[in-house]
């Protein structure tokens, strides 16, 4: 039984490989052509275009392994039923619930793979194509650190340790220094709010340096003209669903705190916990219609039974998440009735395989 079960494993294996693989290629060069728009916008070039494609590639693999995972055990398992290999199985003693404890197997060992990359390498890869993106593209220079967002202002500097959004920052820092390269004003903002193409710093504390003398003064609001440009913030903000599961539980956490809106970041969150419970039901949802429809089912209407499934699970998940942003709905709820809803129609087409 150990035998077989190992061979189910490595052939859907295989198979949920290739096809995942294959939908972040498609995915990439999609991705490459919408980054073609910016071709010729400062230094921005066509070799950049691809390095931002491929780097946004990993972004792809976590969103699309329940997916690939219907598609691949479809496949597997189809390839074995094409061949009779299942009916040899079944025949041998090896039931429908081995089918499944060797899936369960193959569930896990994905999702470790995908969870190293959607939880080490997404985050990382996400920051360096929209920072390369940006700078490329801007004569202003930014980087982050440990320290949070730092970028040219003129012959200044900022620093931003906090940012929501690119309309909402907290903790700004401003370095202003004379043509001579001396430091002369030092600002820190607990928070700054973009407001009509202006920015209004909140609660500032200021230190004007004149030589070796100080004056230090505080004031509830001041205007911000900065001098770089704003959609740089857009590349400090990144997207929700690649932040890791404890930095998402941090950012909540810091908007909670601040009166800051966390609704995006909670579903991101919720969506992390259901993504690997969905790739178990979509491993689980291919073996009714595998074997239950064996003398039915050629390879190309099992690819198009899975991407149908899963393209409707997808846009299902995506419809649902807006809702709990929307409608303030529980966002633990939202996210997980798509995957309720197919784990029940799995549970219920495998009652009638026999």
């Amino acid at each position: 039984m150990r035998i077989l079960e190992r061979y189910i494993f490595f052939v859907v294996m295989r198979a949920t490989l290739v096809s995942l693989f294959s939908l972040v290629a498609l995915l990439i060069f999609f991705n490459f052509i919408d980054q073609l728009d910016d071709v010729g916008k400062g230094l921005f070039d066509t070799g950049d275009a691809f390095i931002v494609a491929t780097f946004t590639a990993p972004r792809f693999l976590y969103e699309l392994f329940p997916v690939s995972a219907l598609i691949g055990a479809l496949l597997g398992l189809g390839s074995l039923s094409n061949f009779a290999e299942i009916n040899a199985m079944r025949a041998s003693g090896f039931a429908v619930r081995n089918i499944i404890v060797s899936l369960s197997k193959l569930g896990v060992f994905l999702l470790i793979l995908t969870s190293i990359v959607g939880e080490l390498i997404g985050p990382v890869a996400e920051k360096f194509a929209q920072d390369y993106k940006f700078e490329r593209k801007e004569s202003t220079v930014s980087l982050r650190s440990q320290y949070g967002f730092w970028a040219k202002d003129g012959l200044g500097f900022v620093n931003i340790r906090n940012v929501s959004s690119d309309k909402n920052v907290a903790d700004v820092y401003l370095y202003e220094f004379s043509k001579d390269k001396e430091l002369t004003l030092v600002s820190k903002a607990k928070r700054g709010d973009l407001k009509n193409d202006h920015w209004v710093l909140s609660d500032v504390n200021q230190t004007q340096f004149n030589g070796f003398e100080t004056s230090v003064r505080n004031l509830d609001k001041a205007d911000w003209d900065a001098n770089f440009n704003a959609e740089l913030l857009t590349a400090a903000v990144i997207s929700p669903s690649m932040l890791s599961v404890w930095q998402l539980v941090e950012f909540i956490d810091y908007l909670h705190a601040n009166g800051l809106n966390a609704s995006e970041y909670q579903v991101a969150y919720w969506l992390k916990l259901a993504t690997p419970f969905a790739a178990f039901v979509m491993l689980f949802l291919a073996v009714p219609f595998v074997i239950g429809s064996q003398r039915d089912g050629s390879k190309g209407k099992r690819v198009f039974i899975g991407a149908m499934l899963g393209t409707f699970f997808f846009f299902l998940t995506r419809a649902m998440s807006h809702v709990a942003v929307v409608y303030g709905v529980s966002p633990a709820f939202t996210t997980m009735v798509p995957s309720l809803l197919f784990l029940g129609s799995a549970l219920w087409l495998l009652k009638r395989v026999r």
